[in-house]
Protein backbone atom coordinates (compact mmCIF):
# COMPACT_ATOMS: atom_id res chain seq x y z
CA UNK A 1 0.00 0.00 0.00
CA UNK A 2 3.30 2.12 -0.16
CA UNK A 3 2.16 5.14 -2.32
CA UNK A 4 6.22 4.92 -3.92
CA UNK A 5 5.43 1.45 -4.78
CA UNK A 6 4.27 1.06 -8.54
CA UNK A 7 3.78 -1.78 -10.80
CA UNK A 8 2.99 -2.00 -14.08
CA UNK A 9 1.49 -3.64 -17.04
CA UNK A 10 2.98 -6.80 -18.60
CA UNK A 11 5.11 -5.96 -21.31
CA UNK A 12 3.04 -7.39 -24.20
CA UNK A 13 -0.96 -8.83 -24.60
CA UNK A 14 0.98 -12.18 -25.48
CA UNK A 15 2.46 -12.13 -21.77
CA UNK A 16 -1.05 -10.98 -19.94
CA UNK A 17 -2.71 -13.40 -21.34
CA UNK A 18 -0.35 -16.67 -20.66
CA UNK A 19 -0.19 -15.08 -16.88
CA UNK A 20 -4.21 -14.79 -16.93
CA UNK A 21 -4.11 -18.43 -18.20
CA UNK A 22 -2.09 -19.46 -15.62
CA UNK A 23 -4.43 -17.66 -12.99
CA UNK A 24 -7.42 -19.55 -14.60
CA UNK A 25 -5.58 -22.71 -14.25
CA UNK A 26 -4.54 -22.13 -10.48
CA UNK A 27 -8.43 -21.77 -9.85
CA UNK A 28 -9.68 -24.42 -11.89
CA UNK A 29 -7.02 -27.04 -10.52
CA UNK A 30 -8.38 -26.19 -6.81
CA UNK A 31 -5.59 -23.15 -5.93
CA UNK A 32 -7.46 -19.99 -3.97
CA UNK A 33 -7.03 -16.88 -4.60
CA UNK A 34 -6.15 -14.63 -1.78
CA UNK A 35 -6.07 -11.25 -3.72
CA UNK A 36 -5.59 -10.64 -7.17
CA UNK A 37 -6.69 -12.88 -9.58
CA UNK A 38 -9.43 -11.60 -11.85
CA UNK A 39 -8.53 -8.50 -13.33
CA UNK A 40 -10.93 -5.18 -11.69
CA UNK A 41 -13.18 -2.90 -13.43
CA UNK A 42 -10.97 0.02 -14.74
CA UNK A 43 -8.32 -1.70 -16.38
CA UNK A 44 -10.38 -2.29 -19.65
CA UNK A 45 -7.24 -0.84 -21.49
CA UNK A 46 -3.40 -1.61 -21.33
CA UNK A 47 -2.31 -5.23 -20.43
CA UNK A 48 -2.91 -5.07 -16.26
CA UNK A 49 -2.52 -8.27 -14.50
CA UNK A 50 -3.13 -7.58 -10.59
CA UNK A 51 -0.54 -9.50 -8.13
CA UNK A 52 -2.02 -12.34 -7.16
CA UNK A 53 -1.37 -14.70 -4.35
CA UNK A 54 -2.45 -18.19 -4.05
CA UNK A 55 -3.05 -20.88 -1.05
CA UNK A 56 -4.05 -24.55 -1.03
CA UNK A 57 -1.50 -24.73 -3.89
CA UNK A 58 -0.13 -28.68 -4.01
CA UNK A 59 2.89 -29.46 -5.91
CA UNK A 60 1.27 -31.30 -8.71
CA UNK A 61 -0.57 -27.73 -9.99
CA UNK A 62 0.53 -26.11 -12.80
CA UNK A 63 1.20 -22.72 -11.40
CA UNK A 64 3.50 -24.40 -8.43
CA UNK A 65 5.49 -26.56 -11.69
CA UNK A 66 6.51 -23.63 -14.22
CA UNK A 67 7.51 -20.57 -14.02
CA UNK A 68 4.56 -17.90 -14.83
CA UNK A 69 7.09 -14.65 -15.05
CA UNK A 70 4.15 -12.44 -13.64
CA UNK A 71 3.15 -11.03 -10.66
CA UNK A 72 1.38 -14.28 -9.05
CA UNK A 73 3.19 -16.16 -5.98
CA UNK A 74 1.79 -19.33 -5.24
CA UNK A 75 2.14 -20.77 -1.21
CA UNK A 76 2.19 -24.38 -0.72
CA UNK A 77 2.18 -26.24 2.80
CA UNK A 78 5.62 -28.35 3.89
CA UNK A 79 6.39 -30.58 6.96
CA UNK A 80 9.99 -30.16 7.03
Amino acid sequence: MDPDTVFGPAATRAQRDTVRAYIRSGIAEGARATTGGDVPSGFDRGYFVPPTVFADVTPGMRIAREEIFGPVLSILRYDT
